[in-house]
């Protein structure tokens, strides 16, 4: 098991990159005692992620996904 705790920024940058289930494991070792666990933050730092990514690529999808999909007449796997 990593120990993100030995690392300074930039090191745990460059460790965790963009793998949520990393920067979940390096979250709550930095915050033992104040965190909802690694399944929660997991959730929660891979859709920081994922906002990113696609704000980067201009694809955001703002409100209800599924009424997004039901209004541009598009299928959940892409299968359009």
């Amino acid at each position: 098991m990593t120990d993100y705790t030995k690392m300074d920024g930039p090191e745990m940058l460059h460790a965790c990159g963009q793998d949520a289930q990393k920067w979940a494991a390096a979250f709550c070792q930095h915050n033992p005692d104040n965190n909802p666990g690694e399944d929660v933050m997991l959730g929660w730092f891979a859709n920081a992620i994922m906002h990113t990514l696609d704000t980067e690529h201009g694809t955001i999808i703002n409100g209800d996904h599924a009424q997004y999909l039901i209004d541009n007449n598009l299928s959940p796997t892409g299968a359009d």
